[in-house]
């Protein structure tokens, strides 16, 4: 049989044979396979847009929210510690002497590194100038007396008067700063979040008071207030 024809019905409800074209099928399955075909690119080209489009849709989230990193969760812890903070104030040498006396048996609160130093400065300041004041007046007592032929000596216990009344000056100096001074040490402690007690370690021979003077030295931290802020606090100004 011929592959080239294809049984059609006619007018008058007979089939008739047509012929195709050589080597091809019918027109009428031709057309329908054509149909189909469209409909099926047409289904894969709307696949293939939705899955682009949905990728896009991805990166682009991607982009404007990118997850957290370790920087930002130091940015932000760094806020909060500043937030949190309550510092000292840094202040020079005549406002730490101020502050010294004002707070003057105040155990409680903090003091800064610049409050603590300072007055420590002063302090050696001070003992200076007594021992040269007491020098000098001190030599020229003596010489005076062994220029004078007629001199007894010294006449309180081989001191002059004038240096007898600078030593009973220091002695009241002393007693006068060693209240203000245990306070402000106990507070600088606090300042490092430490107890106040760590001064008695200042008793222990040879390394006692170097380790007191590391502690003393260490920077504040930003939270002791949360600690030590309690009670009766000290001046800032």
């Amino acid at each position: 049989m011929d592959r080239n024809l294809m049984m059609t019905w006619d007018g008058t409800g007979r089939p008739s044979p047509t012929r195709t074209p050589s080597g091809g099928a019918p027109r009428s399955l031709r057309s329908i396979r054509s149909i189909r075909s469209g409909i099926l690119n047409r289904r894969h080209g709307r696949l293939h847009r939705g899955n682009t489009s949905s990728r896009s849709t991805v990166i682009r989230r991607r982009t404007v929210n990118p997850p957290p990193t370790r920087n930002r969760d130091r940015i932000s812890r760094a806020l909060d510690a500043s937030v949190i903070a309550r510092p000292r104030p840094s202040v020079g040498l005549a406002m730490a002497v101020r502050l010294f006396f004002k707070n003057y048996a105040v155990f409680n609160g903090r003091a800064s590194r610049s409050e603590y130093w300072w007055v420590q400065l002063a302090f050696g300041l001070a003992y200076l100038l007594w021992i040269a004041l007491f020098v000098v007046v001190q030599g020229f007592a003596s010489v005076a007396a062994l220029a004078n032929p007629y001199s007894t000596g010294m006449p309180i216990g081989g001191f002059s008067s004038a240096a007898v009344l600078l030593i009973l000056l220091g002695v009241l100096g002393y007693l006068a700063v060693v209240v203000p001074s245990l306070a402000i040490t106990w507070r600088r402690f606090h300042d490092t979040d430490k107890s106040g007690a760590f001064y008695l370690l200042s008793f222990v021979p040879w390394v006692g008071g170097i380790l007191v003077m590391i502690l003393l030295a260490l920077p504040s931290v930003p939270t002791a207030w949360q600690r030590w802020d309690t009670g009766i606090l000290p001046a800032e100004s």
